[in-house]
This record gives structure tokens, C-alpha cells and sequence, in this order.
């Protein structure tokens, strides 16, 4: 399958190259609509996906590329979040109203599944499952913040409680405060509010 490279742009433009050997190939270049925010970060995430669809007669070694090429993850400065694959962009968007301060993606541990979290400004902590397929993993909306101390950064982790998976959330505030969620229930079971400093990451 080869080994990939991508670069982000101060401009929101996301290069995607293919290494083969002592070749380099170039496979795409995506910009989400309207989008002139800097690529923060980026990631490739090895998530199965169907290729049912993507199977075709071309023998072109372009399309190859662009078909093989693992799920790609991009973070901007403004607050979005976009997948690529197969050519295609999907903008991640957050489902309730407001405005994100700062948008977060995170794997959930053992299983290393990608999620999108929507850090908003009004504390309220968005969450939900990058999907490929079907999803069935629920939105998860946590009041983990305040207006005044918004989310700066996420964990999550997926544990079996009494024979059914759940997933828990471990938020800190910008100013140290440490909050620990059950996310199927929406319910805070831990808090450390003595910061000892403001959290960067």
C-alpha cells in the first residue's frame, strides 16, 4: 500500500503525496468550501472502511493511489475538523448551536477509534465517533466547561461496565479544572478542581 505523506497549509489547503520506492507521486490536494483557516494538525488513522465502491476496472496507478491511500484527519486553527478518503472531504460539524473555540480529535484507548470533539465557546463540550460506515455510537453533550473556562483538552477511553462497553471522557478547563464523564450517561463522576496553572495541551 505504500507509505504517504501530507502537508497542511497556513491557508487550509491539504497536499497528499504517495511514496513508492525513490518515487514520490503527487495523489490530491483538498480545501473545504469557504475555508481559509490554517491546518493545525494532521493525521493518518488506519480505520477499516468498505472499498466495495471503490473497486474498479481502471488500471491508472493515480487512482490506485488515491483509493489506497488511509483515512486522513485534518484539524484547523478556527475550529474544524475534515476527513479525506478516496478522493472525497467530509467536513466533521458540530451538531448543536454555538460557535467552537477549538476543535479536538482524540482515540478513544484500547480500540484507537477517532473521535471529533467541538470545544465551544460556551463550555459545552461536543462529541461524536468519525465514522466511515454506519455509526452507531451516540453524540455525547457535556457541560464540561463554563463560558469563562472553556475546554482546552480531551481524552476518552472505552471500558465495560456490567457486560456493556461505555465510553468515559476526561476534560480539563483552560483554567486546571479536571472533570472525568461517564458519556453514555452525560454524567460527571470525578472532578479535581485545585489546578495548580492554566492547561496548553
Amino acid at each position: 500500500r505504500g507509505t504517504y505523506c501530507a502537508i497542511g497549509t497556513a491557508v487550509g489547503i491539504v497536499g497528499l503525496w504517495a511514496i513508492t520506492g525513490n518515487s514520490v507521486h503527487f495523489v490530491a490536494q483538498y480545501q473545504l468550501d469557504d475555508c481559509r483557516e490554517a491546518v493545525a494538525q494532521l493525521e493518518f488513522c488506519d480505520v477499516a472502511h468498505s472499498t466495495a465502491e471503490n473497486k474498479r476496472d481502471s488500471t491508472r496507478a493515480h487512482e490506485d493511489l488515491v483509493h489506497a491511500a488511509p483515512l486522513l484527519i485534518a484539524t484547523f486553527s478556527g475550529g474544524r475538523i475534515a476527513t479525506y478518503l478516496s478522493g472525497q472531504a467530509v467536513e466533521q460539524k458540530p451538531f448543536t448551536a454555538g460557535e467552537v473555540a477549538r476543535a479536538v480529535v482524540v482515540h478513544e484507548s484500547p480500540v484507537s477509534h477517532p473521535l471529533a470533539c467541538f470545544c465551544m465557546d460556551n463550555g459545552v463540550l461536543e462529541i461524536t465517533t468519525i465514522c466511515l460506515e454506519s455509526c452507531t455510537d451516540p453524540r455525547i453533550v457535556l457541560p464540561a466547561g463554563t463560558p469563562n473556562d472553556r475546554i482546552r483538552t480531551v481524552s476518552a477511553c472505552r471500558v465495560v461496565v456490567a457486560d456493556v462497553p461505555r465510553i468515559f471522557v476526561a476534560s480539563a478547563s483552560e483554567s486546571g479544572i479536571v472533570t472525568v464523564w461517564d458519556g453514555a450517561m452525560e454524567n460527571m463522576i470525578a472532578s479535581i478542581e485545585d489546578g495548580i496553572g492554566t492547561i496548553n495541551d
